[in-house]
């Protein structure tokens, strides 16, 4: 399933960047398509760290266990 999230969104980056320069080629355009990547491996990075926790633990197992601070 990830892999499959991971062509969706190269694909989908392709095709913004594309539509992009159908009206020419300008600095939006490049800070656009540098936002894009950015989001595209950061949801990659989410995919990979999601597979390595198990699945079969609750969102409440996998938080960081929250101790008292001394007072």
């Amino acid at each position: 399933m990830d892999d499959l999230k991971h062509d969706y969104r190269e694909v989908k980056d392709e095709v913004k960047r594309r539509l992009r320069d159908l009206d020419g080629h300008d600095v939006a355009d490049d800070v656009g398509n540098a936002a894009d990547e950015m989001r595209r491996e950061l949801g990659d990075l989410g995919d990979d760290a999601r597979r390595g926790a198990p699945r079969s633990q609750s969102d409440e197992e996998r938080e960081p266990k929250k101790y008292p601070s001394p007072r």
